[in-house]
């Protein structure tokens, strides 16, 4: 049987569990401690009796010293009391006493095996209590003795048996009256915890359904949300403590939902944007071209401009395609260890062969700087880099690469002059299509994706990549861990 589902019965049947449970343990605590007081009380009556009537019970199974004179009778009146059960055994095995409502029967001798005891030197713990059945079906309980009487008077024959040990006491008393007591105190604790436990059930499930109704309100409250409102905050009134911290993590969710939400929206009207300028292009290259008839030469140079504006259009798309791949990991982040000089200056002379520019590189790296990482990873960022700071640079200035080991992190900084780029340029420079120049005049690699593609690209990698422009100069920075492995979540 599976377990419920639902959080408001499991909390129910686990706290009416518990309580009757627990009344169940104090019901049964009771009725054991009533129980044993009522047979400690039980077997001291069987003490007291005896006691009152040990010294004639051994009075009247004591030897005669005098043959000539009559056998002392037993004690009439404990074997004359019918709630009382009394058999006393000689050495010999022989019955010396028994009380009159025994007739025929006897008791079962319960005494054989336990230690002789003195008269004068019996204590209650020594004594033998067990529940037996009496000769007319009733269930009882009995106190067994086995004792040596006290010497007889002064001047009995030689060889006479008296002050021998060997006399075995059985007094037994029916305990019907007592387990119809407790009959009756167990009927009345199973009433009393039937009713608590359907009591506190009651009260329980009142209790837990007010206790979660909090719940139902918050499901309600989220049930109301979608994209529209998901900047509104989760408010409920009197909340308590416990579910604070879930309304809490719940608007904080909802925060980066909507900002995620608004990021989409402005990405997809952004990258809408750009695809706008060079399809506008290319129509009206096409309506030129086909308004009237053209030579060979004009039809050459409207196909080119058509294939330029194409692949523009698919750098563009390509890139979008990358960010998107880095977002869902769908990258090679395989690791292997890579020479930090090495990979600056092979994306740097396949950077000088594909684009003219009147640059030069300042590489600063330390000796034989190596690490553990994803090169395909790390090739697209430092590419992306130098590309971006080509792009933007001053003419005439120098690109400075560095890269320098610092308290367990390589720092790999690409810094280019851009004396007119704006003073927000750096808060800017990661989100996506923005550009110092607001014209959207270039797309493809200078879209303004650049770097978002390599924020996110280092995020996969588990490094951190900044930007500062401090006096007209512009710099990048990617700090890694060194022996960091990718986050392959």
């Amino acid at each position: 049987m599976s377990a419920p589902r639902s959080l408001r019965t499991r909390l129910v049947l686990g706290l009416v569990l518990g309580t009757t449970s627990l009344l169940a343990l104090n019901g049964y605590g009771i009725y054991a401690g009533v129980k044993r007081r009522l047979y400690n009380e039980f077997d001291g009556l069987l003490v007291e009796v005896l006691k009152s009537n040990l010294s004639a019970i051994t009075r009247s199974v004591r030897p005669r010293t005098d043959p000539l004179r009559p056998a002392p009778a037993p004690f009439p009146e404990l074997v004359e009391r019918s709630e009382f059960a009394l058999q006393v055994w000689i050495p010999s095995g022989r019955t010396a006493v028994k009380s009159e409502h025994l007739g025929e029967h006897s008791l079962p001798r319960l005494a054989s095996d336990l230690e002789a005891l003195s008269y004068d030197n019996i204590e209650v713990g020594a004594l033998h209590f067990e529940a037996l059945r009496l000769p007319d079906g009733s269930q009882g309980r009995a106190l067994a003795l086995y004792f040596s009487p006290p010497p007889p008077p002064t001047g009995r024959p030689p060889g006479a048996e008296a002050g021998q040990p060997g006399y075995e006491l059985v007094l037994a008393q029916s305990t019907e009256r007592l387990r119809e007591t407790l009959a009756a105190l167990s009927r009345l604790l199973v009433i009393a915890w039937a009713t608590s436990s359907a009591g506190c059930a009651a009260i329980l499930t009142w209790i837990v359904s007010r206790g979660l109704r909090p719940l139902g309100q918050l499901r309600q409250r989220i049930q109301t949300l979608d994209a529209e409102v998901l900047g509104q905050q989760i408010d409920l009134a009197q909340a308590p403590a416990e579910l604070e911290p879930v309304v809490e993590q719940l608007n904080g969710l909802l925060a980066r939902l909507h900002a995620a939400f608004d990021r989409e929206r402005a990405f997809t009207s952004d990258a809408a944007h750009e695809l706008r300028t060079p399809l506008s292009g290319l129509r009206s290259t096409l309506e030129v071209f086909l308004s009237r008839e053209r030579d060979a030469v004009q039809a050459q140079e409207a196909a080119e401009n058509c294939l330029a504006i194409t692949l523009e259009m698919q750098a563009l798309v390509e890139t979008l395609l990358e960010m998107a791949s880095a977002e869902g990991g769908n990258t090679n982040d395989e690791l292997s260890v890579v020479d930090l000089d090495v990979l600056v200056r092979r994306n740097w002379e396949r950077l000088d062969a594909d684009v003219s520019g009147d640059h030069a590189l300042t590489l600063d790296v330390d000796g034989d700087l190596q690490l553990t990482a994803a090169p395909s990873l790390l090739d697209r960022i430092l590419s992306n880099l130098l590309q971006n700071a080509r792009a933007h640079g001053d003419e005439g200035h120098p690109i400075e690469v560095s890269a320098h080991r610092q308290d367990g992190h390589v720092i790999i900084s690409v810094t280019n002059q851009a004396s007119e780029a704006p003073s927000n340029v750096a808060e800017h420079a990661f989100e996506a299509f923005w550009r110092a120049d607001t014209a959207r005049t270039a797309i493809g690699r200078h879209a303004g994706l650049g770097l978002p593609l390599c924020r996110r690209l280092a995020t996969r990698m588990g490094a951190s990549l900044e930007a500062h422009y401090t006096y007209g100069r512009f710099t990048t920075t990617l700090t890694l861990r060194e022996g960091d492995n990718p986050d392959r979540a």
